[in-house]
């Protein structure tokens, strides 16, 4: 390109800011949010590697690790004509404080992603005012704005033009293994905590369940998956990164058996020798061949939601699943050498105390390595949000309210606000307090060589506890 006088002229470059919250506001109320550190985003590193794709120059700032005055700097010295921002309902209220901050210190469009606007979309573009919402699965949508096709022919946006506020309709992808893999070297590793700098991947989306609880906005009950030999390379790349560790952040790890015997036989052919923990496996659909491959191909430890120990609570939820299949599950993973994490709410809509108190009881039976506990959180895009209302005191009133899962937004029927809040307590002192679970944790941090640290947020639990008591 010439300029008049024949000289000629620098091509702009293309530039995206990529925005990850910060995450501890969710945890502030929380008993265990000393043990919450923060990680690079997968879906930041995944935005990144197709931007890049597309010709852009790429940066990312997390602000759980960075600072207001580096966001202005990224802002004012990058330069970046889009800032992309994913998130949850729980950053409602800090997104509310990014886009101003951005409008005044940059003339970049702004196009918000995640499950909360894809749930609210019409009324997330009116409230927060971006210039573009993406809707679901936003890989696709995004990389057509980034090719700047025209927006009305783009499915899952939500955008302004003359004729009002415009929003089409969103397309699950079929495909999974169409977009580029991560790209993680946007991250500055050193930011972070030693022992959180471990990269997410993502083997399937999708959830078949209807748990009352949860919300479907991005990836819907359509279960689909990635093959087994595209995880595994995944897998590999993570590795010549230079990380002996990764972390699957599906909604449903295990839910197809022959996959996940495929999956582990090859991560044990190529002999990655890498630890990787599953945070979202289904306590029914696990047996001692697949604990055994998974441990083998170097699984270190599972997440399971088991939610309540009352079966009339676990109908209420529509969890389809037993207390019987919950023990025998959670055995089956204990016998296999994985450590297990079980997640549990207090607080549902029909609740009593009795069912309470049953939970408690039950997460200390259970063979856990550890466990945790937030009072439910009726999310307005839920089945749960209608069912509230009639079981009970819905204490949040505006999105700002959802900000953390550790405070109380709802109070079911025959329960006050302080009595919730004392099971909570009671729940983290009767289960970490017992000498098999003391003697567990000790086993657990001297293997990991994290004694000194898991001492210090065991002393912080415990003082934080007696002091809320």
């Amino acid at each position: 390109m010439e300029s008049n006088n024949g000289k000629k002229m620098k091509k702009r470059e293309k530039r995206v800011l990529l925005v990850s919250p910060n995450i501890f506001a969710a945890y502030s109320e929380s008993l265990v949010r000393y043990k919450v550190n923060a990680a690079p985003t997968l879906a930041i590193a995944m935005l990144a590697s197709i931007a890049e794709k597309e010709g852009y120059k790429v940066k990312a700032i997390d602000l759980s690790v960075s600072s207001e005055s580096e966001f202005l700097s990224c802002l004012s010295e990058f330069k970046p004509q889009i800032v992309g921002v994913t998130f949850t309902i729980n950053h409602y209220k800090t997104i509310k404080n990014i886009i101003p901050f951005v409008r005044k210190h940059s003339h970049a469009k702004i196009i918000l992603g995640g499950p909360h606007v894809s749930g609210f979309s019409i009324r997330s573009f009116k409230e927060l005012k971006p210039d573009i919402i993406v809707i679901g699965e936003g890989e696709t949508a995004f990389r057509k704005i980034l090719q700047r096709k025209s927006l009305k022919k783009i499915a899952g946006i939500v955008f302004s033009s003359g004729h009002g506020v415009i929003s089409t309709a969103a397309i699950h992808a079929e495909k999974l293994e169409s977009s580029p893999f991560p790209d993680w070297s946007i991250f500055d590793i050193s930011e972070y905590p030693r022992n959180s700098a471990c990269y997410s991947i993502e083997g399937s989306r999708g959830c078949p369940y209807s748990c009352i609880f949860c919300d479907h906005s991005v990836s819907g009950n359509s279960y689909r998956t990635k093959s087994p030999k595209f995880i595994a390379e995944e897998l590999s790349l993570i590795k010549r990164l230079g990380f002996n560790r990764a972390f699957f952040v599906d909604d449903e790890f295990a839910l197809v058996k022959a996959h996940t015997i495929r999956l582990c036989c090859i991560i044990i052919k190529k002999n990655l020798q890498m630890e990787w923990d599953a945070i979202g496996v289904r306590l029914d659909h696990i047996d001692k061949e697949t604990l055994s491959l998974m441990k083998k191909a170097g699984c270190r430890q599972i997440g399971v939601g088991i939610e309540s120990g009352s079966e009339r609570v676990l109908r209420i939820i529509n969890k389809q699943e037993s207390i019987k299949q919950i023990i025998a599950g959670v055995n089956a993973i204990r016998q296999s050498g994985i450590r297990t994490t079980g997640y549990f709410m207090i607080g549902f809509p029909g609740e009593s105390k009795d069912d309470i108190k049953r939970t408690i009881n039950f997460a200390c039976s259970l063979r856990l390595t550890y466990a945790e506990t937030s009072f439910f959180m009726p999310l307005p895009n839920t089945p749960a949000f209608a069912l509230c209302s009639k079981k009970g005191r819905v204490l949040a009133q505006n999105f700002e309210d959802f900000e953390s899962m550790h405070k109380i937004t709802f109070i079911p029927q025959g329960l006050s606000e302080r009595e919730l809040k004392a099971f909570y307590i009671t729940f983290y002192l009767r289960f970490y307090f017992r000498p098999r679970q003391i003697f567990y944790l000790l086993q657990d941090s001297v293997q990991n060589k994290t004694l000194a640290c898991d001492l210090k947020s065991f002393l912080k639990l415990l003082f934080g506890a007696k002091h809320e008591k």
